[in-house]
């Protein structure tokens, strides 16, 4: 049975529950692993329930002790107006089923996935908040699609979102990341202001396809970061900061030197006489 099936099947359970309705709003609590309270959205919420209140259309789903399970933003709302709640009582709640629930709607985000998961314990999510926190600022995203590139993984945000994500990270991948460090480390130094360049998924992938190719030499790329006058200009692609590495790669090399070109879509590292 597929998730949107299973998500059926569980409000149908439900229609036949009775409808319940309440000012008491201490007695409902959120649970502490659901996402967290978007403000902006409950605002929204609160113009829209202003102009017609429906929420005996959409009542909130809480466990026998007033958890809520899905409808959180529509409490905040209902509350910060003053109206009642209207809610049903799952009886039958699993934690299974509030992810299955919220991952299907489309502002369940990867990031409301990573705290459920790791409120609930997950190792690999723990592992993946390590790496996160290692490589500050390198985005989520941006490191999904890191480990996406080295794993050939098939869709990887959805496994993240839905619970199956699987924290494997290979040599090429967390060499990617070692270059970052070294990169982020000489910009600071420096006193580099511009380091938002850190964040931009297109520098983590030039990154990720420059310094993969074979034969090519980490060491040198830094040496020569060291000894050329330095100068970064704003690159917006893939390409543009590719070329920005290779011209540090090259800087008083006679021979052996570096060659980025595109061949459509495809971008290609040319060391020598070799290809990458």
């Amino acid at each position: 049975m597929n998730t949107s099936s299973r998500i059926e099947k569980h409000l149908d359970e439900l229609k036949d529950v009775k409808l319940y309705k309440s000012k008491d709003y201490s007695k409902f609590k959120n649970l502490e692993y659901n996402r967290n309270i978007d403000k902006n959205h409950v605002e929204r919420l609160k113009d829209k329930l202003s102009a017609r209140n429906d929420l005996h259309l959409k009542p909130i789903i809480v466990t026998p002790d007033k958890q809520i399970i899905d409808g959180q933003h529509r409490f905040q709302a209902a509350k910060e107006l003053g109206v009642e709640v209207y809610y049903l009582i799952d009886y039958d709640f699993e934690a299974e089923k509030l992810i299955i629930h919220n991952t299907s709607q489309k502002d369940w985000t990867c990031g409301d996935s990573f705290k459920h998961f790791l409120e609930t314990g997950s190792h690999d999510y723990f592992l993946f908040k390590n790496l996160l926190d290692k490589y500050s600022p390198i985005s989520m995203e941006t490191m999904l699609f890191i480990l996406k590139r080295g794993n050939q993984y098939g869709d990887i945000r959805k496994d993240f979102r839905e619970g199956r994500f699987r924290f494997f990270i290979k040599p090429e991948c967390q060499k990617t990341l070692d270059v970052w460090a070294l990169i982020k480390h000489d910009f600071q130094n420096r006193g580099f202001k511009d380091l938002f360049v850190l964040k931009d998924k297109k520098f983590v992938e030039a990154i990720y396809r420059f310094f993969n190719a074979k034969h090519l030499e980490v060491n040198k790329f830094f040496n020569n970061l060291q000894r050329k006058p330095f100068v970064f200009g704003r690159h917006g692609t893939v390409l543009g900061f590719m070329e920005w590495m290779a011209d540090i790669y090259n800087y008083n090399k006679p021979k052996d030197k570096v060659a980025i070109f595109s061949v459509g879509r495809k971008i290609c590292v040319k060391i020598g006489n070799g290809n990458d």
